[in-house]
């Protein structure tokens, strides 16, 4: 099957065809507009999918888009399953990949600067598709298996030291401030980075909407050469915050594999490399 490029407005509008209100993983380029400007881009939209070869107008002015297109648009938006992956920071190049799930067939999503190539993929090449997007980092032995929580207040207020080097008049006071949390040296290197975006930040979220009970899972981390945090949501105190925990590279990759497994994602034989 074809892979097409759209941007969200005509896969938003495309979705909304098939009777859909958003697609999960796409941020709503309708936002903020009136219903005549609404109306308007609508008109727009048609235009361009017609000009892209995605579209016709038949003679009764019926709009009718691309058979293969809209096919794998009614995948993505009433999908059994879904899976996201999440790369960002100032030394990387953004990935953003979603995976729509319905028994053994698979649509993937990827995010390409402002536009989405949407096609589909074998369930069985989703693992290696998100490893190839991490960078190895040989932290197995460098990761400190230290762990902190702290409140969102207080990394907002940490996170206006971070426009200098670690080493540097802010990342000093960025130091100081997170050892007084209870940080070694060596974590609030690491914190500190992730906060800069000097880190990887990685996040991969698999949901099955099918499962009675939470069927969320997933883990979110911070990679870098000097080592690797895992990031959990917790409340420190009566406030929000996150809890900074030392994780290896092998426990990072079975938390992927867990996530990727409680969706029905084969995880065998393709690993690290």
């Amino acid at each position: 099957m074809s892979e097409f490029q759209l941007n969200s407005r005509e896969l938003l509008f495309l979705a909304a065809l098939t009777g859909a209100e958003q697609l999960y993983g796409i941020p709503d380029g309708f936002f903020g507009m009136d219903d005549s400007e609404t109306a308007r881009e609508i008109y727009n939209l048609r235009d361009r999918l017609e000009k892209k070869g995605l579209a016709n107008t038949d003679f009764n002015g019926n709009f009718i888009p691309d058979a293969g297109l809209i096919s794998l648009i009614e995948s993505c938006s009433g999908c059994e399953r879904f899976i996201s992956f999440e790369k960002t920071g100032k030394k990387t190049e953004p990935v953003r990949m979603m995976f729509y799930l319905n028994g053994q067939t698979a649509v993937k999503i990827e995010q390409v600067f402002e536009d989405f190539s949407l096609g589909s993929v074998e369930q069985s090449d989703i693992k290696r598709m998100i490893l190839e997007k991490i960078d190895r980092k040989d932290s197995e032995q460098k990761s400190s298996m230290e762990s902190v929580s702290i409140s969102n207040d207080a990394l907002n207020r940490i996170k206006g030291f971070a426009y200098d080097g670690f080493n540097g008049k802010a990342g000093k006071l960025a130091e100081k401030e997170l050892q007084n949390l209870g940080c070694s040296k060596s974590l609030s290197a690491l914190i500190y980075s992730g906060l800069a975006g000097e880190s990887a930040y990685l996040s991969v979220t698999a949901v099955d909407f099918e499962r009675e009970d939470d069927g969320v899972f997933g883990i979110m981390a911070l990679n870098s050469k000097d080592g690797s945090l895992e990031l959990l949501p917790v409340y420190v105190g009566q406030d929000d915050g996150v809890r900074f925990s030392g994780i290896s590279q092998s426990v990072f990759e079975a938390k992927i594999n867990g996530a990727l497994s409680s969706v029905g994602i084969p995880v065998d034989g393709c690993d690290f490399a």
